[in-house]
């Protein structure tokens, strides 16, 4: 009975290769890592968090499965243990964008059958593995293939080996013919296209034992099946599945259905074709999935037939998915049934689209699709309907969801505060309904309020917290400081993850970066985001700015960055004063800069002034007027960035038809106002984000200095004005060699505007002119428009 238990098992395995969708892989890349503090698109790492019930504050950006978690959360029905063992395996296959089935392992390579075969002593008949790419089958299109042999077909072929040797012994007959035939199949895997000619094994000898030759039968098969044969096959596996003796017999029952589903998305010449095929392998899982004998591979069954249905009727499938995640009714799929209904909640798939009046009824007769539309909605528009919904329900999901929603103006305000401030701290909802009450007592006016309960929350000992959530109460918190030294406070926050745009893969430990100063993510962990970045820069008159500078609350090299941008700020606005008393600040936290900065200190007249300013800052591409939120510029100081972020960009939007900077927007309003960043939808850049530590006073100074920033232009057009005002007058001046080819430099790796161009030539054309035998006129070639 063992011995069958261990054949039955392994038949099983083998066969999961066989029964997996087969997607179709992509690449792209490559992409520039984004600092992420509060994560859009999924909640924070490890998922296993998360799948455990420990939710953090829930976004309504979050792809849909991760609020399928959520809603079953909030509304006391976990996950137990494996349940959550399958969401983690399909958010892994996800986000691995690998081709595959979400229960089959698939590996970032190809197995090497021959090293399996080495390691229990054969050698097979050709000694090297499969050719690369063999695993991946064509078809009709010359750019498309799919997956034909997974990476788990070969590690549990290995393993079915070695049940065989241990009963019938290494080198027997039995043995040798059971290797020869199997790597017949595999010959299969990189089949030109379905319907190819097959690599068949040899028959079996009818002296082999009887499991040999049932193995025999499930591999020719199987041949047949890799090859795109798949009548062939499914007669074949029909005929196993009906020999009771046969250790194949179930798992052939259901590949012989999965024949079915193949030809149906890979062969099939019409609709009529494909939607028969999809009928008659739904008709036969229906069978196995209701015979006892076959109850080993009844979980796969409903996987698959899943599958079929959803091709076949999504709307029905639409509303059996939504009852059966709500109600836990099948457990065992999980988390193909979760895959399965985000695919039709997106309506996104030209062959499984819902109707509208599909969508409405479904969504009317399912409470988590109603609750999850109206969550993502994220519009006011959709409050009342979620405040009726809450009132109906008296359910945690919906509080929420009005609650998110909810504005200082919202009825029935009081009552919806009063529901969330009960939500007990052991709920996986306590985090959600606390931030949302606190973010709708500060819009009410009750700072104070929302002050205490914010820093009570933000007393959580770290790693209690997820840092997403952190970082949104701390963001709040900011938004309440009193004076400057509580606002630099909460400034900065704790990087969540740097991620590769379209993957987040984390690349906290450099992975994958290519930029000069990724070593930098890791060791300084504490960044600006969008919101304290724009505060700093906009909200904040220039000489609060050179107070930030010298305070002791932000880390040293957070005080290197507000540094940089106040002197350069001061400098742009003529506030000498504050320039000059920045000097001993800056030179502290920036000693590569303490040459320069002496020469402007030692300067006299403000043209003086400006000219050694504006020849440091050339010398110095990372010197600009403002605070960059996230990880900002990534080249090493004194390098030029090969992708222009150098200098600054004009600080004003650009216009529609201002592609240049469009395409080339390094500068402050790309990396601050076209941020995808869930801060924007709480706290929008144009109210302000430091506005309750203002003096009236300093906030129109504030606004009068930003205005007048905006009206500047670009960095190489200012910079180039003042070392040719400076040139004309000051020819002997042995700097201006080098800082006439610095602004040429500049006008080619820095933004331009429609002036730009013009003081590039001028400063060509007079330093070619006026110093012809210079080393940096001979370093200077071309001019730049």
């Amino acid at each position: 009975m063992a011995q069958r238990l261990m054949r039955v098992s392994l038949a099983v395995l083998l066969a999961l290769a066989l029964v997996a969708p087969s997607p179709v892989a992509e690449a792209c890349g490559p992409f520039f890592p984004e600092t992420i503090f509060i994560q859009r698109i999924h909640p924070d790492l490890p998922f296993e968090d998360y799948a455990a019930g420990k939710i953090g504050v829930v976004q309504p950006t979050y792809e849909d499965s991760f609020l399928v978690v959520a809603y079953r959360y909030f509304s006391a029905r976990p996950f137990d243990a494996q349940e959550q063992k399958q969401l983690l395996a399909l958010w892994k296959h996800e986000a691995s964008n690998e081709p595959g089935g979400i229960f089959v392992a698939v590996d970032s390579g190809q197995i090497d059958w021959s090293g399996e075969l080495k390691e229990i002593g054969y050698s097979p008949a050709t000694d090297a593995a499969l050719p690369a790419g063999s695993t991946f089958a064509g078809t009709s299109s010359p750019f498309v293939s799919y997956p034909n042999c997974l990476d788990d077909a070969f590690r549990t072929a290995a393993n079915t080996l070695k049940a065989r040797v241990q009963e019938f012994g290494k080198g027997s007959a039995a043995v040798t013919s059971w290797i020869s035939a199997q790597e017949s199949v595999f010959t299969n895997c990189g089949a030109s296209r379905p319907g190819a000619n097959a690599e068949l094994p040899q028959a079996a000898d009818p002296g082999l034992p009887l499991l040999i030759r049932q193995d025999r039968d499930y591999q020719t098969a199987a041949a047949y099946f890799y090859a795109g044969r798949w009548d062939e096959a499914e007669k074949r596996f029909q005929t196993i599945a009906a020999d009771p003796s046969s250790p194949w017999r179930a798992i052939a029952a259901l590949v012989s259905a999965r024949c079915e589903l193949r030809a149906a998305t890979l062969s099939a010449e019409d609709a009529a074709s494909e939607d028969s095929r999809l009928k008659a392998a739904d008709e036969q899982l229906r069978k196995v999935i209701a015979d006892p004998s076959f109850v080993t591979v009844r979980t796969a069954a409903k996987r698959l037939q899943g599958f079929a249905e959803i091709r076949l009727d999504p709307a029905k499938r639409f509303l059996d998915l939504s009852s059966a995640i709500e109600d836990r009714t099948s457990p065992e799929t999980i988390a193909q049934d979760v895959s399965d209904y985000d695919l039709l909640l997106a309506r996104s798939s030209e062959t499984m689209t819902l109707s509208d009046t599909e969508w409405k009824a479904t969504q009317e007769a399912s409470d988590m699709t109603d609750w999850i539309a109206t969550f993502k909605s994220g519009g006011v528009e959709e409050f009342p309907h979620a405040l009726d919904r809450w009132h109906t329900t008296h359910s945690t999901p919906w509080l929420l969801a009005a609650l998110s929603l909810a504005i200082s103006e919202s009825p029935d305000l009081s009552s919806l505060l009063e529901s969330a401030a009960a939500v007990p701290l052991s709920s996986p909802a306590f985090l959600s309904a606390k931030f949302h009450r606190d973010r709708l007592l500060a819009a009410e006016g009750k700072t104070d309020q929302a002050r205490a309960e914010v820093d009570l929350v933000l007393r959580t000992p770290k790693g209690r917290l997820p840092v997403s959530a952190r970082n949104l109460f701390t963001a709040l918190r900011m938004t309440l400081a009193r004076n400057l030294d509580e606002f630099l406070r909460f400034a900065p926050r704790e990087i969540s993850v740097v991620s590769s745009e379209y993957t987040d893969n984390d690349m906290t430990d450099n992975a994958g970066c290519f930029f000069e100063n990724c070593k930098t993510l890791s060791a300084e962990p504490l960044r600006f985001d969008v919101d304290a970045a724009t505060a700093l820069t906009e909200d904040l008159p220039t000489h609060l700015l050179a107070d930030a500078a010298a305070s002791s609350r932000l880390p040293v090299y957070l005080r290197r960055q507000v540094a940089e941008a106040a002197w350069t700020r001061a400098v742009l606005l003529d506030e000498t004063e504050i320039a000059q008393q920045l000097v001993p600040t800056l030179s502290a936290l920036s000693p590569r800069l303490e040459q320069g900065l002496k020469q402007y200190h030692s300067s006299e007249s403000l043209s003086d002034k400006h000219f050694a300013a504006a020849y440091l800052i050339l010398q110095w591409p990372e010197l600009r007027p403002y605070i960059s939120g996230g990880t900002g510029r990534l080249t090493s100081a004194g390098r030029i960035d090969s992708y222009r972020d150098n200098w600054w960009c004009a600080l004003a939007p650009p216009s529609p038809g201002d592609l240049d900077q469009q395409r080339f927007g390094w500068g402050y309003q790309a990396y601050n106002y076209g941020a995808q960043n869930p801060l924007l939808s709480y706290f929008p850049i144009e109210k302000g984000s430091a506005p309750s530590l203002l003096a009236g006073g300093d906030k129109r100074t504030a606004q009068k200095e930003w205005t007048a920033l905006q009206q500047l232009g670009c960095g190489p057009t200012w910079l180039g004005e003042q070392v040719l005002a400076w040139a004309k007058l000051h020819p002997d001046d042995p700097r201006v060699p080098e800082a006439l080819h610095l602004v040429v430099h500049a006008s080619r790796w820095g933004c331009n505007d429609g002036e730009t161009g013009a003081y590039s030539k001028e400063a060509f054309e007079l330093l070619h002119k006026r110093y012809p035998k210079n080393d940096w006129t001979a370093a200077t070639p071309y001019w730049f428009n």
